[in-house]
Formats: structure tokens, sequence, C-alpha cells
């Protein structure tokens, strides 16, 4: 029992950063233009913190925004010690962005508090602003385009080695964890 709720909680939470991070982008539209044609920021914290200051921060509430690595300010941990520029919500959750394929948006839905780990508390959404064909247009959960291609793949992936993509999974389950989701929530 207390583990469905804890499954429902955590679905919840990354459905609701999900819904922030939709309608900043929405809200950002009405005034900057489409997505497409947003300047693309190199993968650098100070061009990242641009970038968000642009596009993101006008249209969420906040308490804070830093420059962090692994080691202090963010338990985001996605390569090393990488630098990554962070958001905190008032909500208690951490966002941290970083340059990849699109802009690659992590979200740690319960800030500092543990687990801190991909997959259970962290997961992770793309904004394809390049539009890449091998990712979904606009701005959905890393993995959407695998998942629709192959809900069973993608779960074998997440439960694996890439972690990352599990938030494609429960979107595709309708913002649920399901009974077979490879992570003990």
């Amino acid at each position: 029992m207390i583990a469905n709720h804890r499954k429902k909680v955590v679905a919840t939470q990354l459905k609701q950063s999900y819904s922030i991070l939709y309608n900043a982008i929405k809200l950002s539209e009405s005034e900057n233009g489409s997505y497409e044609y947003w300047d693309i920021p190199e993968n650098t914290p100070n061009s990242l913190e641009i970038f968000s200051n642009k596009y993101i921060l006008p249209y969420i509430t906040y308490l804070e925004t830093g420059i962090a690595n692994n080691n202090n300010n963010t338990t985001i941990n996605i390569n090393g010690n990488e630098k990554l520029f962070y958001i905190k919500l008032v909500n208690g959750t951490t966002i941290a962005f970083h340059r990849g394929g699109g802009i690659d948006i992590y979200v740690d839905i319960n800030g500092d508090k543990k687990p801190n780990k991909a997959g259970y508390d962290q997961f992770a959404f793309l904004l394809n602003i390049s539009n890449s064909l091998s990712y979904s247009k606009g701005f959905a959960p890393l993995g959407r385009n695998r998942v629709l291609q192959s809900r069973e793949n993608t779960l074998i992936s997440c439960g694996k080695n890439e972690p990352w993509l599990c938030s494609a999974i429960i979107e595709f389950d309708g913002w649920e964890i399901k009974k077979d989701y490879p992570y003990r929530i």
C-alpha cells in the first residue's frame, strides 16, 4: 500500500514538472516566437543561463538559480563533474539544463531529498530546438519517440543503462508507474 502511494506521488510530481515546463515554453512562445527560432545555446552553464533567463525563467515561479556541479548546489548527476545551470522551483523541484541533441532538461522532483537517482526521483525531458528527427518534435519526455516505437524495448533500456528514458515510459502509461516499471519506487 505504501509502495502504491509512493508510485502515485512520483508520477504526479513528474506530471506536474512536465506541466510547469510545458506551460512556460508555451507562454514563452507567445512572446518570443516559436521555439524553432529561439537562440540555440552552447553547452556551457553561462550560455544555458542566458537561454533560461530569456525563454524559461520569466514564465515560472522559482526560488533560486545558479551554476553548480554535482558536488555542491544540485543533486542531478549526468556526467561526472559537469557544471549545470539549475533552477530551484517553489514546489521543491530542481531543474537543470544541458545542451545535447536539443536542450536536455533534467528534473529532480523532490530536490535535495534522496534517493537522487535517475528513474527514481530524477527524470529527463527534451526541448528539441534543433529539430533532429531522432527526437520528438518540440518539448517531450526524453525517449518519447522510442517508447512509441516499442514500449517493451524502451522499458528494458530504462531499467538497464538508460534510466533517463523512464520519464517517457511513465508518460506513455498515462502518467502512472505500472507494475513492470524496472525500479522499486
